[in-house]
């Protein structure tokens, strides 16, 4: 990439060494497979300096059959998972207060998800479809 059209302090912030940095997160592992695990932009970064990717807790999250799409994030340093659940599943709080807890299972307690919150509308999302985090966010949770 040579950079942005007309726009030097996009490129010089986007290119390091002269790599474009896409703002992806992965690793490699021991047979040299990658994988993407989420976007620097969309880390969560507790008070007690602890990093969260919320990819990772969505993509556990979306596994299941009732979540139709869902969005971590953090609230006065505690993990909220907005879930907008599939049609038969709408207002099930048990059903999906247990999906939280399987999804906590083996995780260290900082990256445990603490509440559920159930949407009865799909998240507001880009011209992409692609969900805008900021966007989505309750009053009340900002």
């Amino acid at each position: 990439m040579m950079g942005y059209y007309n726009n030097p302090e996009a490129t010089a912030e986007a290119l390091h060494d002269g790599w474009y940095a896409t703002g992806d997160l992965g690793h490699v592992d021991e047979d040299g497979y990658l994988f993407l695990t989420g976007r620097k932009k969309n880390l969560i970064i507790l008070s007690n300096g602890e990093n969260i990717s919320p990819e990772e807790l969505e993509n556990d999250f979306r596994k299941d059959p009732g979540v139709n799409e869902v969005m971590v994030y953090d609230y006065k340093n505690a993990i909220v998972a907005q879930i907008y659940p599939e049609e038969d599943y709408m207002g099930k709080t048990e059903y999906f207060n247990e999906l939280m807890k399987k999804v906590n299972e083996g995780r260290p307690i900082y990256k445990q998800v603490s509440k559920v919150i159930l949407r009865t509308e799909d998240f507001i999302r880009n011209t992409t479809k692609k969900v805008v985090r900021y966007k989505n966010i309750p009053k009340e949770d900002q």
